[in-house]
Order: C-alpha cells, then sequence, then structure tokens
C-alpha cells in the first residue's frame, strides 16, 4: 500500500469528526390525517450541470437547478419553497407520507432511513438527489436563538421543541434550504442503509468523506475519541478508539477535512 496522511485542520492531519444514523419512521405510502407530511421522488425538472464540459478549471464542479419557462436556468426551490409555499404539491412526485415534520427534517438530514408502513411491511427510503442548497443547522439555530443551551442540545431536546413550539417548525426548518430527495427500495438483508458507493454501510466501519480531500474506496486508519453509551442509552464516557475504516459515502455537511 502507498500510505499518505490526510489533510487535515493542522500541520497534523487533525480531523473533525460527527456521526450520523438509520432512523425507523412510521409511514404511510397514502397521504392521510396521521401521515400529512411528503416524501418526495427526484423531480424530472431537476437538472445536474457538470461544469467541465463548460470550462476544464471546473472539472468535478456541478450545478443543480431547474430551467424557466424563459430557458433561464436557476436553483432548485429549496426547503422554504417547497414546504410552506407548496412548490411541488400535485405533481405526483410523492412517494411516502410521514406523521411528523422533524421526522422529515431528521430524514433529510440522515439522507437514508426504514420507513414502517402502515400494513406492517418495511422499506428503504434511500437518497436520490438533493437541491444542493447549503446546509445549515436547525439545531444550532434553535442555540443561537437562546430556545435551547448549547450544552443541553440533543435530538429529543429538539423534537419536543417542536412539539411544545409548532409555530415555530417552518421558520426554523426553513433555515435548513436544503432539500433531500429520495427513493424506495427493498430492505436489504442487513437493514443498513447504501452510502455514495451503492454498497451498505457497515455500522463504525463506513465513514463519509469529502472527495475532494479523500478518495471514495480509500481504506483509512484513524484515532479519536468516541462516546459509549449503555443498554439504555445513557453516556458512559468518552474513550479512545483507533481503527481501519473504509470511506463509502458523501455527505451534505461533510465538507473539508
Amino acid at each position: 500500500f502507498d500510505v499518505f496522511q490526510s489533510a487535515g485542520l493542522d500541520g497534523a492531519g487533525r480531523v473533525v469528526f460527527s456521526s450520523y444514523y438509520q432512523p425507523v419512521l412510521a409511514a404511510s405510502l397514502k397521504k392521510t390525517a396521521k401521515y400529512p407530511y411528503p416524501l418526495y421522488r427526484r423531480p424530472p425538472d431537476m437538472v445536474n450541470v457538470d461544469l467541465g464540459e463548460f470550462d476544464k478549471k471546473y472539472a468535478g464542479e456541478s450545478l443543480i437547478g431547474r430551467v424557466t419557462k424563459d430557458k433561464t436556468l436557476v436553483p432548485y426551490y429549496n426547503r422554504d419553497q417547497i414546504d410552506a409555499h407548496k412548490a411541488l404539491a400535485g405533481q405526483g412526485n410523492e412517494i411516502a407520507w410521514l406523521g411528523d415534520k422533524f421526522d422529515v427534517l431528521d430524514l433529510h438530514i440522515q439522507g437514508s432511513g426504514i420507513l414502517k408502513l402502515t400494513g406492517g411491511k418495511e422499506v428503504l427510503a434511500q437518497f436520490a438527489a438533493t437541491s444542493a442548497h447549503p446546509y445549515n443547522s436547525a439545531a444550532q439555530l434553535l442555540v443561537k436563538s437562546g430556545a435551547i443551551p448549547r450544552d443541553e442540545i440533543t435530538h429529543d431536546k429538539v423534537r419536543a421543541y417542536f412539539r411544545a413550539h409548532p409555530e415555530s417548525q417552518d421558520w426554523v426548518m426553513g433555515s435548513n434550504p436544503r432539500y433531500t430527495f429520495f427513493k424506495l427500495s427493498p430492505l436489504p438483508e442487513d437493514g443498513e442503509p447504501f452510502g455514495t458507493i451503492n454498497e451498505t454501510l457497515s455500522p463504525a466501519r463506513s465513514i463519509a468523506i469529502d472527495p475532494s480531500v479523500i478518495p471514495l474506496g480509500a481504506l483509512a486508519f484513524f484515532s479519536t475519541t468516541s462516546p459509549q453509551a449503555d443498554k439504555e442509552g445513557r453516556l458512559l464516557g468518552m474513550f479512545p478508539n483507533s481503527r481501519f475504516a473504509l470511506c463509502m459515502d458523501t455527505g451534505g455537511a461533510i465538507k473539508g477535512p
């Protein structure tokens, strides 16, 4: 093997680690009073432009947008336009319906999830495309606004805040303009999501990277600290973690090292 030190935030190759997971969500294939919030497939009017085809200096860069009636290429609709102003409603692009707006946002952030349908069947909501708008954290907006103290922010507290303040959901969630589109697939035998390389991911061994820094498919070795929890989910502490991993995925928020 040829061994290379990753580009990092400093001369020692230091990088930032975060984590992601695959939510399991109740869903319906039809809109009902209990399941009113849609998941959309990749819309047929979404256009991907390879800028390298126009100028070699932009090789590897692309734009995602749509063409207007006057033949102008513009950015694709953002979250506020799709959710609050119904830019895609009634066009037949809905593939499933969820019962909670926060579940929709959660699935968009994670990029994949298991849908437990009303008839009992489970299917995979698999990443199909994104609107390519910048990713902004709704949780961080709640911290900056003072709604939740920074040292108390958790996934469950964000969900509880939205349930207690439904009037704030649209504007807080709309602060994250990036929108994710899905396709429904049979659930793999191991139940794991697919990564960018179109292979199922292995828990704690598959990592998402920025391909402009580290190539997809590379074998990586890292040393960091990771949280450990007991069976009830109580945090036991942070412990050293050194292991090999495979670079199998990418993410809208995974930029740089």
